[in-house]
């Protein structure tokens, strides 16, 4: 009999061991993951520019550092305009792109909350009262001294908690994490572009606005000079009458490019209010240039 024992409990043992690994390869595939480790990338030690290079004003170019993760803050007020100012800062409280992007990055956070309540226990309830009252004419309940009114108070409540033990949850979350990451870059990306925006428009307009004052500086000066000379018009008028229609002629041209100088500049100018959001009636953004040209074209 004994002879027969060894191979039993043998077998019995190996069964075991079978089930067990299997058992334990199947939780193992039941596991979210692995976690993601981005590949390295090598990068070379140094430029193949291993001298510095110069500059055409003498000064030496260095190696960039954009520094992405830094805050920028109100990088406009290096220029010290305080129309520039006001305008950035209605920019970014009325500008709708802006106020889509903050939304979109205030629903992923929300998501990343809601996705962290998953480790906590949920608890549910749903209170109840009643209040009801019979009647007097049933029964024996008429008899005095009973209570016809009757309260029910009902307080049921619901605990659920599902342990993270497969990874769903935490993977989960670092997804979530990844999209509000996300979504504060384009943040980031639709401010500073639209404040670039604004600024390249306001010098381009300020640029305009100069060219304006210049071209009707220069209407004037010619109209000054044709008065004058038709002052000393006198007996050499036949000499100098060619004189005078030549400068006639360019205060006229230059009056109208003024004109003209003029209207890109209100056109301009009405390009910054769309994007400060600005939709009233207000057309006092940029004065300057509409009042001269108006102004020249009486003239």
């Amino acid at each position: 009999m004994n002879l027969y024992t060894y191979p039993k409990t043998t077998t019995r043992n190996g069964a075991t061991i079978a089930v067990i690994t299997g058992t334990l390869l199947l939780l193992q595939g039941c596991v979210v993951g692995p976690k993601y480790v981005p590949p390295v990338v090598q990068a070379p030690p140094a430029f193949k520019e291993v001298a510095p290079q110069v500059a055409a004003d003498g000064t030496t170019w260095k190696t960039a550092t954009p520094q992405d993760s830094t805050l920028r803050g109100k990088w406009w007020e290096i220029y010290q305009e305080p129309e520039l100012n006001a305008l950035e800062d209605q920019l970014n409280n009325s500008n709708q792109n802006i106020a889509q992007s903050f939304q979109n990055f205030m629903a992923a956070r929300a998501q990343v909350r809601q996705a962290r309540s998953s480790y906590s226990p949920t608890v549910t309830t749903t209170p109840s009262y009643t209040r009801s009252r019979s009647s007097a004419n049933v029964g024996s309940q008429g008899a005095s001294g009973t209570n016809l009114n009757s309260n029910e108070f009902s307080l049921p409540f619901d605990v659920s908690w599902e342990p993270d033990v497969w990874g769903r949850v935490r993977r989960q979350v670092e997804s979530n994490v990844a999209g509000a990451q996300l979504s504060a870059a384009d943040l980031a990306n639709a401010k500073l572009s639209a404040q670039a925006t604004l600024a390249t428009d306001y010098f381009d307009l300020r640029a305009e606005d100069a060219l304006a004052q210049l071209l009707t500086d220069t209407a004037a000066a010619l109209r000054r000079c044709s008065d004058a000379k038709v002052r000393i018009i006198g007996a050499a008028l036949g000499s100098i009458m060619p004189t005078i229609i030549t400068a006639h002629m360019a205060k006229v041209s230059a009056k109208a490019t003024g004109v003209q100088r003029g209207d890109i500049g209100i056109a301009m100018s009405g390009m910054l209010r769309p994007r400060c959001s600005r939709y009233s009636q207000d057309r006092a953004v940029m004065p300057a240039t509409a009042s001269r040209m108006m102004s020249a074209s009486r003239r």
